[in-house]
């Protein structure tokens, strides 16, 4: 394999794993604001932040 082809394969591998990241992060975001309704969604996304600086 040359190493312009592995190149453009990284390329390739990373944008499908960014984007499969995205659609599952709207998917799961869309998911858990339909169960849990705006007011506790705010409030998960908050307590979720603090846990993430922490």
């Amino acid at each position: 394999m040359t190493a312009s082809r592995r190149i453009f394969l990284n390329i390739v591998a990373t944008y499908g794993r960014s984007l499969y990241a995205l659609v599952c992060g709207l998917f799961i975001s869309w998911w858990v604001l339909a169960a849990l309704g705006k007011e506790d969604f705010g409030l998960y996304g908050v307590v979720g932040g603090v846990m993430v600086v922490l």
